[in-house]
């Protein structure tokens, strides 16, 4: 929302302009376009984050969906790509193994869940960072500074 002549207006673009008005910092930088996949997001949950994930401006959607042979061949197909994976449930620790091998071998594996990091310390692999939902774009856009520091 920004001001037109004193009056709040809501911007009635869609896509690609209205996110150019937030976070100069993450959509000014030359950055090749990069794929991201999403992994056992349910739809409310993906659809905010890909609306975090549009804003950027650099990460163009690779695959979505749930640990199936197809997302598999997707997710070891591109390694350079952010691995989103969505944990509803800290006691359901029933990863298929052929993911858990997977995940285990992926640079760049963020993990969301409403539930906090330290209840999933069963976890196979070591998550490249750990959002608990819901969480804010400026958490997001911290996540992706951190990717880029260690990743370029």
């Amino acid at each position: 929302m920004f001001e037109h002549a004193g009056q709040p207006h809501r911007c009635s673009h869609r896509w690609p302009h209205a996110p150019y008005r937030y976070h100069y910092d993450l959509l000014i930088r030359p950055y090749p376009l990069q794929q991201y996949h999403l992994l056992n997001y349910p739809l409310v949950g993906r659809r905010l984050l890909t609306y975090y994930l549009q804003r950027t401006g650099w990460l163009c959607e690779g695959s979505v969906g749930t640990f199936s042979e197809a997302m598999l061949e997707s997710v070891l197909g591109n390694r350079d790509a952010i691995l989103f994976l969505h944990l509803p449930d800290p006691d359901d620790n029933d990863l298929p193994g052929s993911f858990r091998d997977a995940l285990c071998q992926h640079p760049a594996v963020i993990v969301t869940s409403p539930y906090p990091a330290h209840l999933f310390n069963w976890l196979p692999f070591r998550p490249f960072a750990f959002m608990t939902e819901p969480f804010s774009y400026d958490q997001f856009a911290a996540c992706l500074e951190k990717y880029v520091a260690v990743f370029g």
